[in-house]
């Protein structure tokens, strides 16, 4: 069966089925295929977090390691968020999180996100963004700069919840999702 017609119909896979059961959690409709006006957005945010990383750090051979972080967040996110994600059917490139795993994941594809996801994928690719730069900056003796990225990093992660969650279909599975819909439904009461 082609991408198209794949993508038309339907992905029967487990993750997608799921996500379909789940679609009316917040009676917003979720995107059928990520993109638009959000993907540059996202990239921009994550994009943030290595150049202010570099930019705080210096001229120096350690202004190489935001960019090492945000290699390792991105092989994190290929490797544990992107096989379970139910974008994988419509064979998105720009899901908006980061750019789709440039590995083969066809073994992994079907299985539901889980705990796994929520709590080793997603915390692993925050850490992996900021850690190195903190312990650099920790390092150098710019503590308070090393808590500017901490707080630069809430902040991506909060615009990038505003603007993706609401209409992602993994918001019913990603903690990033679930935090994003109770904080909606709050507001509706």
């Amino acid at each position: 069966m082609s991408r198209t017609s794949d993508a038309e119909q339907g992905c029967k896979c487990p993750a997608c089925l799921e996500s379909e059961r789940r679609e009316a959690d917040l009676g917003v409709p979720y995107r059928t295929e990520a993109g638009g006006w959000r993907v540059p957005f996202h990239l921009a945010l994550h994009a943030s977090l290595p150049l202010l990383g570099a930019v705080l750090i210096g001229r120096s051979w350690w202004a190489v390691v935001p960019f090492l972080g945000a290699l390792g967040a991105y092989v994190a996110n290929s490797l544990l968020l992107c096989p379970t994600c139910s974008y994988h059917h419509a064979g998105v490139r720009l899901c908006g999180c980061y750019p789709t795993s440039v590995f083969s994941l066809r073994r992994y594809r079907g299985r539901p996100w889980g705990w796994q996801d929520n709590l080793a994928g997603r915390s692993l690719v925050i850490s992996l963004t900021i850690i190195p730069t903190m312990l650099v900056l920790a390092g150098r003796d710019r503590g308070m700069q090393a808590v500017a990225i901490a707080v630069a990093a809430v902040l991506v992660v909060f615009l990038t919840s505003i603007v993706a969650c609401p209409s992602c279909r993994q918001r019913s599975f990603c903690w990033l999702g679930r935090l994003t819909v109770a904080g909606i439904k709050r507001k509706d009461i």
